[in-house]
């Protein structure tokens, strides 16, 4: 199933990007030069591709499975480390919010910055 869900991600990716398997069931796209809203689009793409097209296991079996996704852009001053906790924040807000979403990280601003849902129709860009 990880192996489809790659074969997905490559679907939605481009030549210059980079997807790294990050932990147990979770994988890491890294999108050089990309703007935020650019990130978010093809974060939703990943999300429709993996929750509209079922899953074939073992012999054949089908699972429809969900994706929770969480989106942040590496900011001036920041390094790539700080954007990835900030990408995970989003994730476990997203799974927390009920899962099955792309969920966008702000950027930064001090002790208390929080996630928003990025296909909320107000979807400020960080």
């Amino acid at each position: 199933m990880l192996q489809d869900f790659y074969r997905r991600a490559l679907g939605v990716t481009r030549s210059t990007d980079t997807i790294c398997r990050w932990g147990g069931e979770e994988f890491l796209i890294l999108l050089p030069d990309t703007p935020t809203t650019g990130a978010c689009d093809l974060a939703e793409r990943l999300h429709q591709a993996v929750v509209t097209t079922p899953f074939r296991v073992g012999s054949g079996k089908v699972l429809h499975v969900t994706v929770t996704i969480g989106v942040a852009a590496v900011r001036a001053g920041e390094d790539l480390l700080d954007a990835v906790h900030r990408a995970d924040a989003a994730l476990y807000q997203g799974k927390q919010q009920g899962r099955n979403q792309v969920v966008l990280s702000q950027a930064p601003t001090g002790q208390d910055a929080r996630p928003e849902r990025a296909r909320s129709p107000a979807m400020r860009q960080d």
